[in-house]
């Protein structure tokens, strides 16, 4: 976890939030003040290459970098556990965020909610580097913050049959507290 410590870098991690280890870390093609580090890492499943990106909720600093991130890793999954205040949301609404540094432009297109989970269809585009990517942000409102699972096992089986209906590249994950 060098690199997560590094003073460089260690102000992108929120507090409490769990640290990428060096050999598992998804580097950016270059971040915010110019570096590679986010605090995100691949995870594969059952012997298999990597499927899942792990990350944390992004500061309001990092949000750039955590888009970025989306777009140069494919990720068309993304999958948000718990409610987020309003005031720490990092994805758009009725207007557009942009951030012109990085030309980085995400976009909402439709919204739809099922039960516990709202689904978000975003657009996530870069004219600099000529790149777009559709992305679904699926977010369970009702996850329980103490690291347990929702007694209502029904929402969880819903969102895999979601998941692996367009699941096209990575999913990334992240809870709402880190």
């Amino acid at each position: 976890m060098k690199d997560a410590f590094n003073p460089n870098n260690s102000w992108k991690n929120r507090e409490g939030a769990g640290l990428p280890f060096d050999f598992n870390r998804v580097p950016l093609s270059k971040g915010s003040m110019g570096n590679t580090y986010i605090n995100a890492s691949f995870v594969g499943c059952l012997g298999r290459t990597a499927e899942y990106v792990l990350t944390q909720h992004p500061l309001a600093d990092t949000s750039m970098d955590f888009w970025k991130m989306m777009l140069e890793r494919h990720v068309n999954v993304l999958v948000v556990l718990g409610s987020v205040e309003e005031e720490d949301e990092y994805w758009p609404d009725s207007e557009p965020l942009e951030w012109y540094e990085e030309d980085i432009t995400v976009t909402l297109t439709d919204r739809d909610e099922f039960k516990n989970i709202k689904a978000s269809n975003l657009e996530i585009e870069s004219d600099m580097n000529e790149s777009h990517q559709a992305l679904t942000m699926f977010q369970i409102s009702n996850w329980p913050s103490d690291g347990t699972t929702p007694n209502d096992h029904f929402t969880i089986i819903e969102l895999i049959e979601n998941i692996h209906e367009i699941k096209t590249g990575l999913v990334a994950v992240h809870t709402a507290a880190g």
